[in-house]
């Protein structure tokens, strides 16, 4: 099996490689993880790679698939069968194991002849929604906002997972805050990226302050039942990671700064949002026990839509914003208008 940094020389050089353009149609981090997973699963070294070992581990892979009765298990096995023809012909090209062009084609062809490959009894739709693989996320469809796009969510997936991997491995990670691990940061910045492409088509290259302020103020918040040493935690360990991510020309040095303080400028509407979570109970939540109990369906926002406009005919809409957000300091995070309110109304009630 190739070491550690054997295989993150492959997975580079092949994304360089005209082999790797067979791959484009698939999100870049899933061909990743199929070539990666491919090369551990290896008991040899490629020098000793033979066709034998190549026509197991095809044949292995379509039996499993036959056997499994998931919808997407075809299309799946499309996906990874392509990935690595694409890579094995890269490491024919450059000569890294010891099997032919016309040996890998003539298996290949036999291969698909005898099982009836990639015909459309098989595969039927090939628009497979990539997406269908995340859970479902709340996205605001606000008709003032652009459209949200899958193509471009899984594009922010992919090049932060990529960040998040290579800042774990670089020594910038040893100097992270006390009481931060990867899966806490993991989960902080998904967040942080999905909460500010899905609600505000933001994306990491593109945030402003009153979007970090608002994320942090509700969505770390209300969605996560973090502790307030986490809470304090967040902002010192997202902007380390800010400054690793700028350090590697991933995103714009001044930028990154000033990210960093429009972070530092929310810690104080977070903790206080957080503050005022435990004391409880919430008034949003009393207004919304209130509508349940005349028989408003909370999911239906044309009926809650009403509901506030009576509530702002008098007085209490005012009220309610005061009461869940205190006094506007005209820095742009607070919300006021129905949009905004349903956006926390969303996040408490998302599940």
């Amino acid at each position: 099996m190739p070491t550690n940094n054997e295989i993150t020389k492959y997975w580079s050089d092949f994304q360089q490689a005209d082999e790797y353009k067979a791959c484009q149609d698939y999100p870049t981090q899933q061909v990743k993880a199929t070539v990666v997973t491919f090369m551990q699963s290896l008991h040899t070294s490629f020098k000793k790679l033979r066709l034998s070992d190549i026509k197991a581990m095809f044949e292995d892979l379509w039996g499993m698939t036959l056997m499994d009765d998931n919808s997407n298990a075809l299309p799946f096995f499309k996906m990874t069968y392509q990935i690595l023809v694409a890579f094995l012909q890269y490491l024919i090209t450059n000569q890294k194991i010891e099997v032919s062009e016309s040996e890998l084609t003539t298996f290949l062809e036999s291969f698909e002849e005898e099982n009836g490959l990639f015909s459309d009894d098989y595969y039927g739709d090939d628009d497979w929604d990539w997406t269908d693989d995340f859970p479902d996320r709340d996205i605001n469809q606000d008709p003032h906002l652009a459209n949200w796009q899958a193509r471009t969510a899984q594009d922010i997936q992919d090049y932060t997972d990529g960040w998040l991997t290579a800042y774990y491995q670089s020594k910038a990670w040893q100097q992270r805050p006390d009481g931060v691990d990867q899966e806490f940061l993991t989960v902080v910045v998904n967040a942080l990226v999905e909460r500010g492409y899905d609600h505000y088509r933001k994306t990491p290259k593109s945030w402003t302050k009153s979007v970090l302020v608002a994320i942090l103020a509700t969505t770390m918040v209300d969605d996560f039942d973090f502790s307030e040493a986490e809470l304090q935690a967040i902002v010192p360990m997202l902007n380390q990671f800010l400054a690793f991510v700028a350090s590697q020309g991933w995103l714009n040095a001044k930028r990154a700064a000033n990210y960093q303080r429009y972070l530092q400028s929310g810690v104080a509407k977070m903790l206080a949002a957080a503050e005022k979570k435990a004391a409880g109970p919430d008034p949003l939540d009393l207004v919304i026990d209130q509508m349940q109990r005349e028989g408003i369906d909370i999911q239906d926002w044309d009926a809650v839509e009403a509901y506030f406009d009576r509530m702002k005919a008098d007085g209490s809409y005012d009220q309610l914003l005061h009461d869940m957000y205190g006094d506007d300091d005209d820095d742009g995070t607070t919300p006021d208008n129905v949009v905004s309110l349903d956006d926390a109304r969303k996040a408490k009630h998302k599940h």
